[in-house]
């Protein structure tokens, strides 16, 4: 057997191995691959939704949409890492103060 069809065989065992996997985490191991990325990506993008929708609600609007929730994180993100940069400034955070 040429290096080449081990490599092969090896590769074909790894994604049945892969697949089985895939699919007892799904709940069918026997689900062909095509069935699991199409479930994952179901799962995937529920979850982004969940994701958009709490992040808003954690910044008051449930609704808000992705790019008005990115720059107001982004907004909050840039006021913290100024307050940190000043305690940084006054010897805070370098083992007391000086």
């Amino acid at each position: 057997m040429s290096k080449i069809d081990r490599i092969k065989n090896l590769a074909l065992s790894l994604r049945e191995r892969a697949e089985r996997v895939v699919g007892r985490a799904l709940g069918d191991e026997d689900m062909p691959s095509k069935e699991q990325v199409q479930e994952l990506r179901e799962h995937l993008q529920t979850l982004g939704v969940k994701v958009v929708r709490t992040t808003g609600r954690v910044l008051g609007d449930e609704d808000m949409a992705l790019a008005a929730q990115i720059a107001q994180v982004k907004g909050h993100l840039e006021v913290g890492a100024t307050k940190v940069c000043a305690v940084w400034r006054k010897g805070a955070l370098r083992g007391g103060s000086k």
